[in-house]
């Protein structure tokens, strides 16, 4: 029993390290249809959302790999 319960934890484990950027980026706007990476980073350093909204708690330097080259400073 107690190995099967190590190896559940091995695999989400090794997926949350695979690439905790996407694990970011998806958590950063899931309600408010993702981010808005043409919009670029918010005065505070966060996301900006593509539904305009700007509270989020992830910062858009932990992001912008995710937005490759569409990264653009703040300009609002």
């Amino acid at each position: 029993m107690l190995k099967n319960y190590t190896i559940i934890f091995g695999f989400l484990l090794v997926a949350v390290l695979i690439n905790p950027i996407d694990s970011f980026a998806s958590a950063a706007c899931s309600h408010h249809d993702g981010i808005d990476c043409e919009a670029g980073v918010d005065i505070d350093g966060s996301v900006i959302c593509t539904d305009g909204w700007i509270d989020s708690e992830i910062l858009y330097s932990e992001i912008k790999k995710e937005c490759g080259e569409q990264y653009v400073e703040y300009k609002k």
